[in-house]
Order: structure tokens, then C-alpha cells, then sequence
């Protein structure tokens, strides 16, 4: 259970961001008045910066939380999603001076997962299925996230408009958040400087 809610909520964050990711400067040039090379390079800093700074802010949080709580990784990777949700629809529906800065903040809460729920993949499984565990994860977020989610929102955005398809990472961002809260009592303990951790500090 452990290695499946942690893909599967990996899955729903990859979908959310691969769909954000290619749509967002086209959703900035249609829908807000940026060019499209000025939507670009304001999404593509962004992106770059966020991707920096949360990485390694969900990466410290979640070790620093792990000897409290066995499931520090996937709450704070749970945390992050549903934080990131009310950003995303003020950056989607408001305009002027508010959009961007929502924007960032929605991206910096949404790539705070990827360094915790890396490592909670790879302590949900042993050391000897590890590297097929991988693979299978890979294989499965790809799959269910980043690969369709750009078609996905461009079918959505032909029958309706480009706004109204970003429900769809919206709706996966909330998924991915809720699967991440339910895989918590799954976290499996993990050693710390070389001893597992107490049934005390696993709660």
C-alpha cells in the first residue's frame, strides 16, 4: 500500500504539472494579454526558481520532520497539494497585480512534493525490489499523469474554453493530496543514523 499511494499521488501531482506546464503560457497570451514570448519567460522563471527553492525546502522538511512522525514525507507532500489548490483558482479567475505572484506560490507548493515523495517512494519498498519498484513508478506517473494531462486539458479547452480545462489539475492536485493523506498510515518506519525508529517517535 505504501509504494502504490505514494505512485498514485505522484501520478495526480505529475498530471497537474505537466498540464499546467504546457498550458499556462498559452492560458497567459489568450486569456490575460501577454504576449506569448513574454508568457513564456515569465512562466519558464517561475518554474526554474520554484523548482529550485521547493525542492530542497520539501527535501529539508520532510527529513526534519521524519523522526517525529513515520509519515513526514507524505504529509508534507500531501500539505504542499492542498495548499497549493486556493493559489491555483486565484490564479486562474483573478486578474491584475495578484495573478503572478499566485501563480508562483501555487508552483512553489505544488514542486514542494517532488523531493519527499521521491524518498517516499524509495522507502516503501525493499532495498532488493528497489530499482523495478522505480521503474514501475515511472512507468505509472507517466502514464496516468504527464502523458495525458496536456491532451486531456486540450480537449476540454475545445469544447469549452482554456480556463475552464484547468479544472482538470486542479482536480488532480486534490486527488493527489487526499491519496497522500490516506498512504500517511501505510509510511513504513525508517532507519535514522543506522537505528529504526522508536514505536514512539512512529506515531
Amino acid at each position: 500500500p505504501a509504494f502504490w499511494t505514494s505512485t498514485f499521488g505522484m501520478a495526480m501531482m505529475t498530471f497537474a504539472l505537466g498540464g499546467i506546464q504546457v498550458w499556462m503560457p498559452t492560458f497567459l497570451s489568450r486569456a490575460r494579454g501577454y504576449t506569448l514570448e513574454s508568457a513564456n519567460y515569465h512562466f519558464g522563471l517561475i518554474i526554474v526558481v520554484d523548482g529550485i527553492i521547493a525542492s530542497l525546502a520539501g527535501g529539508w522538511l520532510g527529513d526534519y520532520l521524519l523522526p517525529k512522525m513515520k509519515g513526514a514525507y507524505y504529509f508534507v507532500s500531501a500539505v504542499g497539494m492542498a495548499l497549493g489548490v486556493p493559489f491555483m483558482i486565484v490564479a486562474l479567475f483573478m486578474r491584475g497585480p495578484i495573478m503572478m505572484p499566485a501563480i508562483a506560490v501555487a508552483a512553489f507548493f505544488l514542486l514542494l512534493n517532488t523531493s519527499p515523495l521521491n524518498a517516499a517512494v524509495i522507502n516503501s519498498v525493499g532495498a532488493h525490489i528497489r530499482a523495478t519498484a522505480l521503474a514501475v513508478n515511472i512507468f505509472v506517473f507517466h502514464l496516468l499523469g504527464d502523458v495525458p494531462s496536456p491532451t486531456l486539458m486540450g480537449y476540454v479547452a475545445d469544447k469549452r474554453t482554456l480556463q475552464s480545462s484547468f479544472i482538470l489539475p486542479v482536480i488532480a492536485m486534490i486527488l493527489s493530496s487526499a491519496i497522500l493523506f490516506y498512504g500517511m498510515k501505510f509510511a513504513p518506519a525508517v532507519e535514522l543514523s543506522g537505528a529504526s525508529m522508536t514505536p514512539s517517535e512512529k506515531k
